[in-house]
């Protein structure tokens, strides 16, 4: 049988949960069914850390850096792959792909809905209305003529699915799959040695994603500092990194650098995840966190922020807390693990019933879709 040609578009490889997201369902497709491609409009170093190049190959438009885009800044380096969108469409469409996957939102599924490809699929992330596409650049109106043009529009939660037709629109094309999440290789790999140990006299908290602005990470800074000037002694550990200028703002406001930690970007995290007491989840606005799934994976508790779809991720008061989606909300949360650590053991005590769904019923639920 003739293996269907798919395309998995995104900006880079490895930005954070959307890269792991298209990691999952790229190394867990069947390779017999698929012939896989993954095409960036920048290159990513990291690609060959994290695929195999024999079995998945790859493509990219423009060799720019981390350190040139922000120096030039995005806007800069999207007007420099729209004006190359003729090409891009050109190179595409002569490889005849089956499939086609936009894996995130931004510019991306604009160029993408413009392919001749007659099953065209994008993956929607996120649920805040502070997103690109809905700036000058692409409103709302123009945002649902381009998902129409899309075969299936994916939504990583039904509370993903509703804000976007509140916000969006209903463009009849909408499907719910949760992320699909490698439990298996998640714990083995949280059992791999690495350089680090965390005190045992003090509780430690820890984060991991991308350190950018949506994830509240100043707000749980602050929240830190004033727990810390109220003599909590605890670590917070983050994990992950950023844009320079960002991370330097972050950086200098933290005042006990001796409990406030950043360990930077790490391509295997759940050795660090496993080490904690308790995950946070700071953010402003996220559609289904994947960060909290890895930790709930590994059975540690949450303190996690009441944005849009919250409660979807994971049972309040069995695996840990929501909290007011604002500083004082973290604040008070880790403020109340702090002075009743005994609901940490009942809180891993439910995680360790492994109440979440393995990853070959998702992969099976998402090539469904590939197939209609």
């Amino acid at each position: 049988m003739k293996r269907k040609k798919i395309l998995f578009v995104n900006n880079v490889v490895s930005d954070g949960g959307v890269g792991k997201v298209m990691q999952d369902i790229v190394n867990n497709l069947p390779k017999d069914k698929f012939e896989i491609t993954i095409y960036n409009f920048l290159k990513d170093e990291e690609f060959y850390k994290i695929y195999d190049g024999k079995e998945i190959n790859y493509i990219y438009e423009f060799d720019i850096d981390y350190n040139t885009i922000e120096a030039i800044g995005t806007e800069e380096v999207y007007k420099i792959i729209y004006k190359s969108e003729e090409s891009i469409l050109k190179k595409l469409d002569d490889m005849n792909f089956d499939i086609v996957v936009s894996m995130r939102q931004e510019f991306v599924p604009q160029i993408v809905c413009k392919l001749k490809c007659n099953n065209k699929i994008c993956w929607v992330h996120s649920s805040s209305k502070n997103r690109y596409y809905e700036s000058k650049n692409f409103n709302k109106k123009e945002e649902f003529e381009c998902m129409k043009k899309f075969n299936k529009i994916i939504c990583v939660a039904e509370s993903s699915k509703k804000f976007f037709i509140r916000e969006i629109g209903d463009t009849n094309n909408l499907y719910v799959r949760y992320n699909p999440i490698d439990n298996n290789e998640i714990i083995r790999k949280s059992k791999e040695k690495v350089d680090f140990e965390v005190s045992n006299e003090f509780l430690n908290f820890i984060t991991v994603g991308r350190i950018s602005e949506e994830k509240g990470y100043d707000r749980l800074i602050e929240a830190s500092n004033k727990l810390l000037d109220e003599g909590y002694k605890f670590n917070l550990y983050l994990v992950g990194d950023g844009f320079e200028n960002y991370m330097k703002y972050l950086t200098n406001r933290v005042k006990y650098k001796d409990y406030i930690h950043f360990l930077g970007k790490k391509q295997n995290p759940y050795p660090y995840l496993l080490k904690a007491d308790c995950f946070i989840n700071s953010s402003m606005y996220e559609a289904y966190c994947l960060a909290v799934q890895e930790a709930i994976i590994l059975h540690i508790p949450i303190i996690m922020t009441n944005y849009f779809g919250s409660e979807e991720a994971f049972e309040s008061g069995k695996a840990g807390i929501i909290v007011e989606n604002s500083e004082k909300g973290i604040y008070d949360g880790m403020l109340e693990i702090l002075t009743h650590k005994e609901k940490l053991q009942k809180y891993k005590k439910y995680l360790e019933k492994d109440n979440y769904v393995k990853i070959e019923k998702r992969i099976k639920d998402i090539i469904e879709l590939f197939e209609e």
